[in-house]
């Protein structure tokens, strides 16, 4: 099965909901698409996500990446995965948004060619899987509000960003919890705005709200302070309130393979957050999950401001995974004319696929 034509284009997505993380705003969303078309006329599609801040690369190298790899995409094997990773090794190096379009399109081709929903050819472990969706950084009262929306429409997971105030993130975190009861669960994530006092600080006022997971309080780059938040929760006395100290989850920190090996090794995190388009697609983003379940590590399945398609893609390989315990496949969610809708179907906060083969996404450029 050939590739015979190659086409990547650009789309720029304007937010229903603007929001604010700890370090950035965002108003809108910037994705790349691949379509590869093949001697048998199938035709696969893959989404690039890229953000500079998480992934590494700038806008401009994804564009020119994939526009590189589809000129030279042009007659190759596709069933032959490593020919083809050969070939396109140096152009996509250091784009691993841009690897994980061509990665994706690749599987979903593969897919197809079986006449099976990717998650059925990856191996299914589950039908489907409960999402939490994201509220960013604002006051306390919208906060609330927004709780109560998403509760509505019948989430049952919420993911609460913050980092920037932590008083104001444990009075939110606090007030939801009054606001909700215990049946919502709970999730936050710092995005690296903490300092270790900071994060104790945090972890001390909120021991009984039962938060699932804090997702990287503490710069990536500085693992001296996460080993000292490590080394400072791990000293608890028996009498505090260590048992309500959530998951400590990698996601700045945990890049690709080799960050996972070497996480694994320092025993830092204890949970690890698995994005397709850190990761460089759905094959590291598989071999990350085995090093994770090798070690005992539970795995959450995340995502960018992506396309339904790239959504898909995460929720196909998560469902395919035993390593991934949680989901956080929200970032199709606010986009306005998204190309590949109704890639994925949500009811009741549940994710899953729409049952057709590959991907099941029809895309034209």
């Amino acid at each position: 099965m050939r590739i015979i034509e190659a086409t990547t284009w650009r789309v720029e997505f304007l937010l229903r909901e603007p929001y604010t993380i700890a370090y950035q705003s965002y108003d809108r969303a910037t994705n790349y698409f691949l379509r590869l078309v093949t001697d048998e006329g199938l035709v696969g599609n893959g989404c690039a996500a890229p953000a500079p801040e998480v992934t590494g690369e700038q806008h401009a190298d994804t564009e020119r990446a994939l526009g590189d790899a589809a000129a030279r995409l042009h007659g190759a094997e596709i069933m032959l995965a490593g020919s083809v990773d050969k070939c396109l090794a140096e152009l996509l190096h250091g784009c691993p948004a841009a690897a994980a379009a061509l990665d994706m399109a690749r599987y979903d081709l593969l897919a197809q060619k079986a006449n099976l929903p990717l998650y059925q050819f990856l191996g299914a472990h589950r039908e489907e899987v409960m999402t939490s969706v994201t509220i960013g950084i604002c006051g306390l009262q919208e906060t609330r509000h927004r709780a109560q929306d998403l509760i509505r429409q019948g989430f049952r997971a919420l993911k609460i960003k913050g980092g920037v105030d932590v008083e104001a993130d444990i009075e939110r975190l606090q007030a939801l919890r009054s606001d909700l009861g215990a049946a919502i669960v709970l999730r936050f994530d710092a995005n690296q705005g903490y300092t270790v006092e900071a994060t104790m600080r945090w972890l001390s006022a909120i021991s009984d709200c039962g938060i699932e997971m804090l997702e990287q309080p503490t710069p990536a780059g500085d693992t001296s302070a996460l080993h000292a938040l490590r080394a400072a929760i791990d000293t608890l006395p028996p009498s505090s309130s260590r048992l309500g100290v959530p998951a400590l989850m990698a996601d700045e920190s945990l890049l690709g393979v080799r960050d996972a090996v070497d996480l694994a090794a320092r025993g830092d995190f204890n949970a690890y957050n698995i994005k397709l388009m850190k990761a460089g697609g759905i094959d590291p983003a598989r071999a990350i999950a085995a090093i994770a379940h090798a070690h005992g590590i539970p795995a959450m399945v995340s995502c960018m401001d992506e396309a339904a398609l790239g959504i898909a893609a995460g929720l196909h390989f998560a469902l395919s995974s035993r390593a991934v315990t949680w989901v956080d496949l929200d970032g199709h969610l606010d986009l306005i004319d998204d190309p590949t809708a109704g890639a994925v179907l949500l009811r009741d906060g549940n994710l899953s696929p729409n049952g057709k083969p590959g991907l099941g996404v029809e895309l034209t450029a």
